[in-house]
């Protein structure tokens, strides 16, 4: 996460990633994630009163970056 300039409160997610294959990124802000006995997920529980998740498509490539300001979090709107 980036800062914004001039805001103190918003960030930016920025990385870079690999896809063999197209791909589908979901962002979960403050979420848990349940597992059954043997330790597989499966699925993930979020917190209604939290940002929804958001999904992004990419197709496949190395050394991809993911668009700055494309997913912006204001930590403000965030309960404590």
């Amino acid at each position: 996460m980036v800062q914004l300039p001039n805001d103190p409160f918003k960030y930016s997610l920025e990385m870079k990633f690999d896809a063999n294959y197209e791909c589908v990124i979901t962002i979960y802000l403050c979420a848990m994630e349940c597992r059954n006995a043997a330790n597989i997920p499966l699925y993930f529980y979020c917190d209604p009163q939290m940002p929804a998740p958001c999904a992004y498509r990419f197709s496949s490539g190395l050394n991809q970056k993911f668009p700055s300001r494309v997913f912006i979090l204001d930590v403000q709107k965030l309960k404590p």
